[in-house]
């Protein structure tokens, strides 16, 4: 959805929540939190950055939401990825619309249910370095969504990403600060969501690849989008986030009422 398209009661104002601190549920013994996983532990004091310097803060999970924050504009929130989980998977379900929203948050995608687009389970078992650790298919007619903007407006017409795959797999340990300028994160065990849509009726041959690795500590520290080509993924971009800087993350600025 961050290229393509991408629960509390809020209103259409800038959010002032409170992160909470920790991890907002608690997993059996032997499986890993992916809340924990999928945000930065210091995010109320630190975020992260890298060689495109591209600020990423977490706003740390809290009624249901979680949030990534792609930007600073003068110590307003936004744009931004929102993810919403209920007390077993958690969603993707909104994001910025490219290139609007990173200069006008009064425009955004959204899948038309908070709980449209599972991506994973909480809580899976931890797994040693090469495995999968959780698979998740979704028919089409459930990732419908909508484009909003200018000034909040839903527009008309409706998207569907078609059919989808989302898998978590333990990719072992990482180290990506081998760049320039050099990242500060040092090698971490590291966990990867594949994000595949836009597949057959066999959910294969997706046309499409996102796949995000969460360092463990630290949260998203890559983002990578590849397409499909002559069957295999080409890459087309790739986002790093490798440097841990001070500065714990603004509110979040949602000015619209959410969908």
């Amino acid at each position: 959805m961050r290229k393509l398209i991408l629960p509390a009661l809020l209103c259409g104002f800038a959010l002032t929540m409170m992160p909470a601190l920790g991890r907002a549920l608690t997993c059996p013994a032997g499986d890993d939190n992916m809340l924990d996983w999928m945000t930065l532990d210091t995010a109320t004091t630190q975020h992260l950055n890298g060689p495109q310097s591209l600020p990423l803060y977490t706003v740390l999970p809290a009624s249901g939401l979680f949030w990534w924050i792609k930007g600073d504009h003068s110590g307003e929130g936004y744009p931004w990825d929102v993810q919403y989980n209920d007390s077993t998977n958690i969603y993707q379900w909104i994001t910025d619309y490219d290139p609007y929203s990173y200069t006008d948050p009064h425009y955004f995608k959204a899948f038309d249910s908070e709980t449209g687009m599972p991506w994973t389970p909480i809580c899976i078992p931890a797994g040693s370095a090469g495995e999968r650790l959780s698979s998740i298919t979704v028919a089409s007619a459930q990732t419908g969504y909508h484009e909003y903007g200018p000034n909040c407006t839903k527009g008309s017409q409706q998207f569907y990403l078609g059919n989808t795959v989302n898998q978590v797999w333990n990719y072992g340990n990482l180290n990506i600060d081998d760049t320039t300028p050099a990242g500060n994160l040092g090698t971490h065990p590291d966990l990867q969501l594949s994000y595949r849509y836009s597949c057959d009726s066999s959910y294969a041959n997706c046309s499409y690849e996102e796949v995000y690795d969460f360092m463990q500590g630290y949260g998203e520290v890559r983002w990578t989008y590849y397409t499909l080509q002559s069957g295999s993924y080409v890459q087309q971009s790739q986002t790093v986030f490798n440097q841990l800087v001070s500065g714990g993350s603004p509110a979040p600025y949602f000015p619209c009422t959410m969908p």
